[in-house]
Parts: C-alpha cells; sequence; structure tokens
C-alpha cells in the first residue's frame, strides 16, 4: 500500500508552507521534478540517523552477546560491552565513523563527519529490539536548544545492517567495519 505521507509531512515542515506564501503552484514551483522523499542534512536529520544507527547497532550487540552469555566462544571481557566503534554507510552516502558509548540507560554518540569536525551527542532511546518504533530525545545537535524527539520506524534487519523510514522516507543502512573494544 502507498500513501503520500512523506510528502506532506515534508510540505508541513516547509519554510514556505510555514510562513503562508502559498499558491496553486506550490507543489510544481517547489518538486518541479517531483517528490523524492525526505532530504537527508548533514549535522540535522543525516545526524539524527548515524547516532540511532549507532545505538541500534549497540542494542543488538549487546542482545547477541547476552545469548552467548554463559557458554558462548566469546571471552568473559566482551560479554559487558558499553563501547563500539563501527563506520556506518547510509544508502550510498560516504562512510561515517560512528562510537557509542553506553551510560546506564543512555548513550553518548560522537559521529564524525570525514572533514576533521565530530558531533556528540546525548541519546535516550525507548526500544524493544526488533519492534516497528523507535522513539528517542538526541541533545547535542546544531541548531537546537536542549534536546529534540526523534521517531524512526525500524522496517527490517538486513545481512549487515538494516532498513529505517525517517519522515516517511525508507533509508538503508550498512555497516563496514566494526572494531571490537572491550
Amino acid at each position: 500500500m502507498t500513501h503520500n505521507i512523506p510528502l506532506l509531512r515534508d510540505v508541513l515542515g516547509h519554510p514556505r508552507f510555514k510562513a503562508g506564501k502559498l499558491s496553486t503552484k506550490f507543489l510544481a514551483e517547489e518538486y518541479p521534478h517531483g517528490f523524492i522523499g525526505h532530504q537527508l542534512i548533514e549535522g540535522g536529520s543525516e545526524l539524527e540517523l548515524l547516532a540511532l544507527s549507532g545505538l541500534i547497532h549497540a542494542k543488538r550487540n549487546k542482545r547477541r552477546r547476552q545469548w552467548v552469555e554463559g557458554g558462548g566462544s566469546l571471552p568473559v571481557g566482551h560479554l559487558h560491552r558499553k563501547e563500539w566503534e563501527i563506520w556506518v554507510v547510509i544508502d550510498e552516502r560516504e562512510a561515517r565513523r560512528v562510537h557509542i558509548l553506553q551510560n546506564d540507560e543512555t548513550f553518548e554518540i560522537t559521529v564524525d563527519n570525514g572533514h576533521g569536525k565530530s558531533w556528540k551527542l546525548d541519546v535516550e532511546a525507548e526500544w524493544q529490539l526488533e519492534s516497528p518504533l523507535l522513539k528517542s530525545k538526541i541533545s547535542g545537535l546544531e541548531n537546537v536548544n536542549g534536546s529534540k524527539e526523534v521517531v524512526v520506524q525500524y522496517l527490517e534487519s538486513l545481512p549487515l545492517g538494516f532498513q529505517l523510514s525517517h519522515y516517511g522516507t525508507k533509508v538503508c543502512y550498512l555497516f563496514i567495519f566494526s572494531r571490537i573494544t572491550p
């Protein structure tokens, strides 16, 4: 079943729509080549997704480690891991280094932009593993005072990552490298 929710969400958040500067040509003027989905913005929605992909990876990794606890093949020191470093590719974009540190129920996530700059974010999330909705609060985003609530839809697990929907647009994640940090 298809729907136009991503388009409607994008229109409602558009600065021109918010300013009330509308005409019957709004869609033709703002989307001359048609609507192709929510566009990720570096330091904004792309950063949100990189941080949440790190959180999802960490939570899924902890579940796998708990499964082998008490008889698996991992050394005991690796069972209670609280730190990860991964490289994440969103669709066909440039790989980004994401460092995840778990502090009780929150995660401190550092994302490198690949050009010498990094963002440090604090993320709290409500997510039962593999359930369809991940609700989070992210602090440390540019142009946001305090924390921002971000909800993504977890669509499916992939062999080397997973697929999410953000603002109604499907996004694939591929983890290309995970460095072991005891």
